[in-house]
């Protein structure tokens, strides 16, 4: 399982959306485990456990609530983890 979605990591555009859907929510979290320092990995669950949430079928406002602040907590710590010049959109939390 690990080299084919090791692949995914490589070359993304390959990949059909639902496999790149499962990638982010099932199956990228236990492949890099041991690969990734946690402090990124940790960053990685927050984005991965939001969209997760976000794609369910009935969305509570707790859920909403959760998706929220995962993704808030996401985005501070991105520039503090990988440096200003890398982030590469403009986002607008109100």
């Amino acid at each position: 399982v690990f080299n084919y979605y090791k692949l995914v990591l490589i070359f993304p555009h390959l990949f059909q959306a639902s496999e790149l859907q499962s990638w982010l929510l099932y199956y990228a979290l236990p492949c890099v485990v041991g690969y990734l320092p946690d402090k990124y990995l940790q960053h990685f669950a927050c984005f991965s456990e939001a969209i997760y949430l976000l794609l369910g079928n009935a969305l509570t406002p707790n859920q909403l609530g959760r998706a929220r602040d995962l993704l808030d907590k996401f985005y501070m710590d991105f520039q503090a983890l990988y440096g200003m010049y890398n982030i590469r959109t403009r986002t607008c939390f109100h």
